[in-house]
């Protein structure tokens, strides 16, 4: 009696831990399976995002500091505790790709180098080019007098198209006092050419937006469209990588800039829409180089209208937003504490872009000073700037 009862115990011990087992496996099937489906889920969110940027932007990857020139840029710009992107170029490939900081300092969410940044006055070499697509285009020639296509404007019949590429005009138009926000492009450069005077002797240089907001009306009139319906088909049709202030202003990768106090910039709307042809689109530090590869590459114009856009006529090296010198070129944009720097020789294999949203006055001189543009651009002694 007492050995079936034992029997009939166990046999209940070993039904019992089996059934236990039974279910140990089935929990640990299904853990299994809502694992793989959770990583499966991640893994395709962190594809999809970059892959979808990669696609829109044609992005260069990013890089950490693979030279030793790189290296010591890399240092400089931290020490100066440098908020944007660099990106540096030797012998025709990246050396250094690289975000720093943050792109929203209240937030603490960092720069990334998809990171957009207002890229200001280099706007007017867009605006150039779409006068060179003109010239292309058999609308107008760079000796083209302004009193030709704009009749009323003040002296016009003393001033060429190509003298408005040099600012060598005189033409001035504060637009600092347009404080209007949502006014429209036709409103914006009535406003320019009601506050225009002449501040200078003609034919000397002196850096004066109003040139270009001149250019954005000649593209106007011989197309008989809006600037910015130019400029965008323009680049669509490059692809050329660009947001105008609305996108800027909504993107997931727009980025907001520091006073030198620390505080963090709100976007004004009307500090970009008041600079219809000089200085409201943004771009990334990629972007930024691609444009410029394919200028110098002469894939947007002809060897002999970029020869044409690249001639100087006034007293400084400066001509279609570029300062123009033997070897290479040099371009600045200033913008509501933003700073956009670029350094480039004019093959585009070497160069350095730096894309700020920290305005920072003494980093460039910095990087001159201690010799490491010049060694960007492969030049001993002094580099302009």
């Amino acid at each position: 009696m007492k050995s079936r009862r034992r029997r009939k115990s166990r046999i209940n011990f070993i039904t019992v831990i089996i059934t236990c087992l039974q279910i140990l496996v089935i929990c640990l099937m299904a853990f299994s399976v809502l694992t793989n489906d959770i990583k499966i889920s991640n893994s395709d969110k962190q594809q999809e995002q970059p892959q979808d940027r990669v696609e829109r932007s044609g992005m260069i990857p990013a890089k950490e500091a693979s030279s030793d020139l790189a290296h010591v840029i890399d240092s400089v710009l931290v020490s100066h505790n440098y908020q944007g992107v660099a990106l540096l170029v030797q012998n025709g490939a990246p050396v250094l790709h690289k975000a720093y900081g943050y792109a929203n300092l209240n937030t603490k969410k960092p720069n990334t180098i998809n990171s957009l940044f207002p890229i200001g006055s280099i706007q007017k070499n867009l605006t150039a080019l779409l006068i060179m697509q003109a010239v292309e285009d058999k609308k107008l020639s760079l000796s083209t007098k302004l009193n030709s296509i704009l009749p009323n404007l003040k002296d016009s019949e003393k001033y060429s198209i190509a003298d408005l590429l040099s600012m060598t005009t005189g033409y001035q138009s504060d637009t600092k006092t347009l404080n209007v926000a949502n006014l429209s492009e036709d409103d914006y450069l009535e406003f320019v050419l009601k506050h225009l005077n002449v501040v200078h002797y003609p034919g000397t240089w002196t850096y004066q937006p109003a040139n270009y907001s001149i250019l954005a009306l000649v593209l106007r009139k011989i197309y008989n469209k809006d600037y910015k319906l130019l400029l965008k088909e323009y680049v669509e049709r490059n692809k050329i990588n660009l947001s105008f202030f609305s996108q800027f202003n909504t993107s997931v990768d727009t980025t907001f800039s520091q006073k030198s106090t620390g505080q963090m910039n709100p976007h004004v709307p009307v500090e970009y829409t008041r600079e219809v042809g000089t200085g409201e689109v943004s771009m990334t530090a990629s972007a930024l180089y691609q444009l410029l590869e394919k200028e110098f590459q002469q894939t947007l114009l002809s060897s002999e209208n970029l020869n044409a856009m690249l001639t100087v006529l006034g007293d400084k090296n400066y001509v279609s937003d570029l300062y123009h010198f033997k070897d290479y070129i040099h371009m600045h944009g200033v913008i509501s504490d933003f700073e956009v720097s670029v350094y480039m020789t004019k093959d585009t294999q070497n160069a350095i872009v730096l894309c700020s949203n920290k305005y920072d006055p003494q980093l460039m001189d910095d990087l001159r000073n201690k010799g490491l543009i010049g060694h960007v651009l492969h030049i001993s002694g002094e580099v302009d700037g």
